[in-house]
């Protein structure tokens, strides 16, 4: 007697393991990728400040520029350069982080010197409009 296996025996096996395997593998695929999904979904949700004057001050990041925090917050540029005390830099755009290693200061100093402006720009506006910040 042959032992060898009919081709019909290879056909069935295709058919009930190739369903189970690609299943297999998509869920490995969702478990490798599903954490880093929900990793950039959160930082697009909460990582960029709203649009508009509304744009809340803690929502500021390190990573941002000057020009960039002026068009979202509605603040003047000069008016946040004035507070940071540095000349606006030629060239190109620097990050706030980058602000506070060309000043020589500790980190996250330059992102607390803008909100505050941004801040205090807020407030001079609501007083100067007569509402109450």
């Amino acid at each position: 007697m042959n032992a060898s296996p009919a081709p019909e025996n290879k056909s069935f096996w295709l058919k009930s393991f190739l369903p189970a395997l690609l299943i297999a593998v998509g869920m490995v695929l969702i478990l490798f990728f599903g954490p880093r999904l929900g990793r950039a979904f959160d930082r697009l949700t909460h990582g960029v400040p709203h649009a508009g004057p509304a744009a809340a001050v803690e929502s500021l990041r390190g990573w941002m520029t000057v020009p960039y925090i002026a068009r979202e917050t509605r603040v003047p540029e000069p008016v946040l350069w004035q507070a940071l005390g540095l000349p606006r830099p030629e060239g190109h755009e620097r990050s706030l982080d980058d602000l506070d290693r060309l000043a020589g200061q500790a980190p996250g100093w330059a992102l607390a010197q803008v909100r505050r402006a941004v801040a205090d720009f807020r407030a001079g506006e609501a007083l100067a409009a007569g509402v109450r910040p």
